[in-house]
């Protein structure tokens, strides 16, 4: 987690380098949220045989230049089996399905961190296991809704990070808040249950360009 937040920090600060004019001082703020959620399922198929099944659903929103939510959702299927070494399983076939999400379909507490949803529908392409090619047929439409309890307390956190040379100060402040959350979904109005693995959070990074 640290080191995706450094490599974020650094190249936010090239950005910003590239895009902003030498003779100015500027300041950049930039909000995001999220929500992310995991759900497994479980099919006997012999004494030491079973078909797991994993769907995700994720949504991400930022404000400013570059700003807008982008979503995934995602299956896996993988046969497993019981052996004397512990648990093998193989993966069957993933797909997964991309778009941008309206108001209508994405919602989260900005406040508390306390609910929210992901209501929309994806065109799902199914991809091989082993060859990572696209399986043949069209695209599936998948509708999933997903709601969103904030359970336990909110982590928070705070970085900064500071470049400086003969010219310029250039510094990326990182404030987040995450919390975990209880999830219950739905595929094609069909119940996947709850999951305790799922989480939403907020984050704002400034960046700022300074001249010496």
């Amino acid at each position: 987690m640290r080191t995706r937040r450094v490599l974020g920090i650094l190249l936010g600060v090239l950005l910003l380098v590239g895009l902003v004019s030498p003779a100015l001082a500027v300041e950049r703020q930039t909000r995001s949220r999220s929500l992310n959620a995991f759900w497994y399922s479980y099919e006997t198929l012999g004494p030491n045989t079973f078909r797991q099944t994993t769907w995700y659903v994720g949504a991400f929103a930022s404000s400013g230049r570059f700003g807008g939510t982008w979503s995934d959702l995602y299956q896996s299927v993988d046969l497993c089996r019981e052996t004397r070494r512990g648990t093998v399983c193989e993966n069957e076939y993933f797909a997964i399905g991309f778009k941008e999400l309206t108001r209508d379909e994405f919602f989260i507490d900005e406040r508390r961190l306390a609910t929210g949803w992901i209501d929309a529908t994806y065109d799902l392409e199914t991809y091989h296991a082993y060859s990572g090619e696209p399986e043949p047929g069209p695209a599936v439409p998948t509708h999933i809704l997903a709601t969103f309890e904030g359970v336990g307390p909110i982590e928070t956190s705070k970085e900064t990070f500071v470049y400086e040379d003969e010219n310029f100060i250039f510094r990326f402040t990182f404030q987040g808040a995450f919390r975990t959350a209880e999830s219950y979904g739905w595929i094609d109005g069909v119940s996947i249950g709850e999951t305790y693995d799922a989480y939403m959070s907020l984050s704002t990074s400034t960046e700022q360009k300074q001249k010496v």
